[in-house]
Order: C-alpha cells, then structure tokens, then sequence
C-alpha cells in the first residue's frame, strides 16, 4: 500500500490546485481587453503592477516564513488567493480590477516563498522533490489547459465567472489537503537563529546575489512574456484565437508532465551553470519560433514555440531552485526563497509592460527581438556562474 508522506501529500495538493491555475493562465490579457474593455498596454501594467505588489511584501514574507513557519504562511496566501481569484471575474472598473490584482499578488508572493521553504524542509534530494513539484504543477496547468480550451472558444463575461470561480474554489482544495500537514519540528536553537537572522546576512551571499541576477534576467525574457507578450503577440499580431493558446499552453504543459522526471535524472549529471545555460538558450530560440507565427499563422508554430520553451523549463526547474536552497541555511530558508521569488516579482514589473507597450503599439517585431536578445544575455551570465561556484555546487547533493 502506498504511504501517502508528506512531501506526496503536499505535490498532490500543488497539482491539484494547479488545475484551477491552468483554467485562467493564458487569458488575463485576453479578458480584460476583451470583456472589460482595457487597452493592452493597460493590462500590460496591471501585470507589472502585480509583480511590484509582490515584490514590495517580499521581505516580510521572508522574515514571516522563518518566524512563523513555511506551513502558517502558506495557509494565509491560500484563503487570500481563493478571495482574490474568484473576485478577478467579477471586477469591472479600473480601481476594483487594481484592488483585486493586489489581493491576488499578496496571495501569489507569499504562496511561492512558502511553497519553496516547505519543499525543501520535506525532502534532503532537493532537485527530485523541486522536479516532481515542476511535473504535477505543469499536469495541473495542462488539464485547466484544455478545460478552459472548451469553455472559452468564445470569449464570454460568463465564461470568465465560471473560470475564476474555479480557480477560486482550487486554492480552498489546496488548503483542506495541507491544513494538517506535518512537518519536522524546529529547534528552539534554529528559532532563536531565525530571529536573530536578518536581511543583510542574506544580501552579503554574493553568490546567491549573482544567481538573482540571472534569474532576474531569465524570467524578465522568458516566463514573464509567456502570460501578457506571448498571448498578445498571438492574437493581435499572428491573428490566432484564444482558443490556440490554450492548446499550445497544453502542449507545453503535457510534456513537462510526461519528461520533467526523465530530465531531473539527466541534469544531476550536468554542471548547474551549465545546465541553466542551455535552458535559457532553448527561451531564446522559442521566442524566435513565435516570432514566424507571423508569417505562417497556425496553432502548429505556437504548439512548436511552447514545447522547445518546456524543455527549457525542464532543465531550469529543478536546478535553480535547488541551487538556491543549498547556499540557505536552515534558519533563513525562507528570506532566501523569498529573495529568489523576487526575481520572478521584480520581472513581472517589467515583463508585461514592456510586452504591452512594445505589442500594444504595433510594435510586435521589436518586442520579438528584445525578448531573444534578453535570454541569450541571461544565457552567457548563467554560463559565467561557474566561476564562483564550488564543484559541489556545481554538481549539486547527490541523494541516492
């Protein structure tokens, strides 16, 4: 009989909730342009806005995670992301969509720092346990995918209730399945080093630093235009319909699903500088692919862009995160994930803005050149990486 440990209860309750996700990942651009009536570039910012949100509350979730647990914070970013989610559909002006857009950031700043911390606690073989996250998350995102292909061939008010309501309603899921999780006791020694712990000790790891900066830049080019620049350059430059971006979104996701595991067994054998090298290689070559959907508009060439930007992922997803909790130490593991969940938030201020003004303006071929060029840059820095890594870091914890 197969004992449902933590670490599984926890990646079911991801996977799970991430089903809720994949029914409104690809469409927030989409629907408030098309049912709300904002501008691109206006939906561009309110995306920024939600990375600034983050990143100004990163701190104190850091702090809050290693004072009050990785568990207690999760539990709060779940009743605030099922609030805030399920509200989005309903919003109509400017200022309730900024209000809501918030309660969402908070949720999703706090979320992952925690999500992070908590992984890393339940299992020593960090680039498994951050891999198996990478594949249930993307199984999760995969089926919302295809659910919301069939809801929203048409995009309708109605059918955006109906997705955020769902979405909504998954983050409660998430909750009832970890309310009771059970995670190793802290000493009141580590207690007492949290406390004294603190935001500059985190900041004097140059090391951790130089990996921000590259993951700063890798997401700033990669995931941050998959949501605003990637959508709207699909619809209002190549002419596809939504309903193409939820079967490319599927695309990616189903095969990070079917391959994560398979690549966390090949990467172990890879320097990690190296490995996320390649990954943001693979960004910046999908990016060029999306770029021709200009020339030859069909749902082929976005299912094509998403599967090489999935294998990207693949290899990005269990080493990055890894690498960063090896370098934290136990009693601020939440400050640094809250640091390396910066790097997302602080992109997500500029990603979609940029994506927005350049697309929104008829400017969609510079917004294509900006994006390879971003991840080729973010490819040469992580390749410089290894100059100040140890061979251990490189190769990371083998745990057999």
């Amino acid at each position: 009989m197969l004992t449902i440990t933590p670490l599984r209860r926890l990646i079911g309750a991801i996977a799970l909730s991430a089903i809720g996700n994949g029914l409104v990942l690809p469409f927030f651009v989409v629907y408030l342009h098309s049912v709300r009536g904002f501008s691109i570039s206006q939906a561009g910012l309110l995306l920024s806005w939600m990375g600034l949100s983050q990143i100004l509350f990163s701190p104190l979730v850091g702090t809050a995670v290693d004072k009050f647990g990785a568990v207690v914070m999760l539990r709060i970013s779940l009743v605030l992301g099922a609030l805030g989610f399920s509200l989005l559909g309903f919003a109509r002006t400017s200022w309730q969509v900024l209000g809501v857009v918030t309660i969402c950031a908070i949720s999703q700043g706090t979320l992952w720092p925690a999500q992070g911390s908590l992984l890393a606690q339940l299992s020593p073989d960090r680039e498994r346990s951050f891999g198996l996250q990478f594949t249930f998350l993307n199984l999760g995102f995969g089926i919302g995918g295809v659910a919301a292909a069939l809801i929203i061939s048409v995009p309708t008010e109605r059918a955006f209730h109906i997705l955020y309501i769902a979405d909504g309603i998954s983050f409660l899921i998430y909750l009832l399945l970890i309310f009771n999780l059970k995670t190793p006791e802290r000493s009141e020694a580590d207690r007492q080093k949290s406390a004294e712990g603190s935001w500059r000790q985190v900041m004097q790891d140059k090391r951790l630093v130089r990996i921000w900066i590259v993951a700063f830049i890798a997401i700033l080019f990669g995931y941050s235009q998959l949501e605003a620049g990637f959508s709207s350059y699909s619809i209002y430059v190549a002419e596809l319909s939504p309903g193409s971006l939820a079967w490319a979104y599927a695309a990616n996701t189903f095969v990070i699903a079917l391959m994560q595991m398979r690549f966390v067994k090949w990467v172990r054998n890879w320097r990690r500088s190296r490995a996320l090298m390649l990954a943001t290689s693979l960004w910046a070559l999908s990016w060029v692919v999306v770029g021709s959907a200009k020339w030859w508009p069909t749902v082929l060439v976005l299912i094509l862009a998403q599967v090489i930007f999935a294998v990207g992922e693949m290899i990005w997803s269990p080493v990055a995160p890894a690498l960063v909790n090896d370098l934290a130490p136990d009693e601020m593991r939440g400050r640094y994930n809250a640091l390396f969940s910066g790097a997302w938030q602080s992109s997500l201020i500029l990603g979609p803005g940029v994506a927005g003004l350049l697309i929104g303006t008829g400017q969609g071929f510079s917004w294509v050149v900006v994006v390879v060029v971003g991840s080729l840059f973010a490819s040469f820095l992580a390749f410089r990486l290894h100059s100040i890594l140890t061979p251990d870091q490189e190769r990371g914890r083998m745990t057999e």
